[in-house]
């Protein structure tokens, strides 16, 4: 809400919560003064405020002061009485450390690939300056695994899994090293592993909205669509402002048919980012479903902008507005573009299959599905049970005969055993 001249009350029932804490921060050298200040948001009513001078180094002592002054504030009042355990001490953290480390999260938060790499060199900056600094360095491995889960790149899995790797050696029991280590092994194709770490994160705050994000995703790999719909909606009503979590939404409710529905939501998190790379793909491809081409056209225009012409969330959206206008001979184009991308590594095996089954050559699309079985490409399951093959090509004895592989059977052994697991109709 920076920059808005948005009232107590109205950010209050913007994010759906009951007090909002606001303050300023003020740096000057080392040091920093933090005014902050508990408001209830139905009133105005000022619950408690507080003011803190001290070096910037001990910044996690001071958070925790104000979340421990927060607690006891409210208890009695929103919150049961809270318990009188103490949390060990944080070290001290190099201010320069601490700022690269800010503006990393920041940066990963945008998802679009410039920016990721932006998150890559802040985090590796913050561990150059602080070298047992294990929040970079989960920072560092969420940001490599979310470029090759995401399909941005096709070689920092490795990266992502020695980040994470130090980042536990570091802290045995970092919150957000755990999410992405049960993340890595669903990369790996363990799916057992991935249930098991997802749950184990949310065992311990079941209320983290990166964790239930996360977590969706799993679901979105094993083709629960209704599922990984629900769990992302309980991300979104913690943390509404956050563009992905809106535009996950949209994934499933186009994963769904639910085409006018996900429109909603990627325009909502392209009313929070207009940049958004994801939320103008999946937007494009929405309208162009609902025969809105025009619509697509513009929407398109915009993310080439962002992605380039012939960028891998372009080349998601280009066959589905071709085949509706009935264009072969772009659909051919595309595929010719999209094998090209993949052979200068610039988008994965699963990305180019989708493009021949658009044109109509079955035979090359299982051939490039089954390139990418064989690369162990997580990217495939997503497809799969996504809303973009065609119906014809799933009742091909062919495809029947893929997906009678070692590797799907595995793959659809966890998707019912999860699916029993989540109960009738989840």
């Amino acid at each position: 809400f920076k920059g808005k001249n948005a009232t107590i009350h109205e950010i209050g029932k913007a994010l759906n919560v009951r007090s909002v804490l606001e303050g300023s921060v003020r740096r000057v050298g080392n040091r920093v003064r933090i005014t902050a200040q508990l408001v209830n948001a139905a009133d105005d009513f000022h619950i408690w405020s507080q003011d803190y001078d001290r070096e910037i180094a001990d910044i996690f002592a001071v958070q925790d002061e104000i979340a421990h002054a927060i607690t006891k504030e409210l208890t009695g009042r929103l919150l049961p009485a809270a318990g009188t355990g103490s949390t060990p001490a944080k070290p001290k953290i190099n201010p320069d450390a601490y700022s690269a480390y800010l503006q990393g999260r920041f940066f990963l938060a945008k998802r679009n690939k410039p920016e990721m790499m932006r998150a890559v060199a802040f985090f590796k900056q913050a561990i150059a300056l602080e070298p047992n600094y294990a929040d970079a360095y989960a920072g560092l491995g969420s940001t490599y695994e979310l470029l090759f889960s995401n399909g941005q790149s096709t070689n920092t899995l490795p990266l992502a899994t020695d980040a994470i790797a130090t980042a536990l050696r570091l802290d045995p029991n970092h919150f957000q090293a755990l999410t992405v280590r049960a993340e890595l092994a669903q990369d790996s194709l363990d799916w057992r592993a991935a249930e098991a770490g997802f749950r184990q994160v949310l065992e311990l705050n079941p209320n983290d909205p990166n964790a239930l994000h996360f977590y969706e995703g799993l679901f979105q790999s094993l083709g629960l669509w209704e599922a990984a719909l629900a769990v992302e909606r309980l991300a979104v009503a913690l943390d509404p402002l956050a563009p992905i979590l809106r535009e996950n939404i949209g994934d499933d409710l186009r994963s769904l048919n639910r085409n006018a529905e996900a429109a909603i939501e990627f325009r909502a998190a392209l009313a929070l980012d207009p940049n958004f790379v994801f939320a103008l793909s999946g937007l494009c491809q929405a309208d162009a479903d609902l025969g809105k081409i025009d619509e697509a056209k513009k929407t398109l225009s915009r993310l080439i902008a962002v992605d380039g012409e012939d960028g891998r969330y372009s080349l998601r959206c280009r066959p589905i507005i071709a085949s509706q206008n009935g264009d072969l001979a772009e659909l051919n184009r595309v595929t010719t573009i999209a094998a090209r991308q993949y052979a200068s590594g610039n988008i994965r095996t699963a990305d180019v299959a989708p493009t021949f089954a658009f044109a109509g050559d079955f035979e090359q699309a299982i051939r490039w599905f089954e390139k990418a079985y064989d690369e162990r490409d997580i990217l495939l399951f997503g497809y799969i049970t996504g809303p973009d093959l065609p119906t014809k090509l799933k009742a091909d004895p062919r495809w029947k005969a893929f997906m009678q592989r070692p590797l799907m059977k595995e793959w659809q052994a966890a998707r019912t055993r999860v699916a029993a697991e989540l109960g009738p109709g989840k």
